[in-house]
């Protein structure tokens, strides 16, 4: 009897009996999991019914359409696209002139200019996007609304 305990106390602290032990378990709970999404997933209803539906809700950037809040969820979309690409193109308009003007100004002889369009560069490469945001956002925004 002590021969068997002693068997199954090293089958159990043997790295290949655990290792295997592991992959069932882990094997065993992604199966679970996956017949979990399946039966979810089987009950949804995957219509596009709701964009007929009134939106019941405002955009103030409508373009070139007089958007209300009655009208369909279709055409609230489509202004949101249209309201997209004019920012794209606003913002490449001026990234293409801002990025001009600064490499002008790093190539230029003048000392103080080339020194400040790199510095400019600098900052502008190596700060974060979305700290570069909230930044401009407090300087130019916060104090119109205040």
């Amino acid at each position: 009897m002590s021969a068997e305990c002693t068997q199954r106390t090293h089958l159990w602290r043997s790295g290949r009996s655990r290792s295997l032990t592991l992959q069932a378990g882990f094997s065993l709970l992604l199966l679970l999991l996956l017949a979990y999404i399946v039966d979810r997933g089987s009950n949804l209803e995957l219509d596009v019914g709701f964009l007929d539906q009134q939106a019941g809700f405002a955009i103030s950037h409508s373009w070139l359409v007089d958007f209300d809040s009655n009208d369909g969820r279709v055409a609230a979309y489509l202004i949101a696209v249209s309201n997209t690409v004019r920012i794209v193109f606003v913002g490449i308009v001026l990234a293409t002139i801002i990025g001009v003007i600064a490499g002008v100004a790093r190539l230029s002889d003048n000392w103080l200019v080339s020194r400040l369009a790199t510095l400019y560069v600098e900052i502008v490469r190596n700060t974060p996007l979305l700290v570069q945001i909230v930044f401009f956002c407090m300087i130019l925004v916060v104090p119109i609304v205040w």
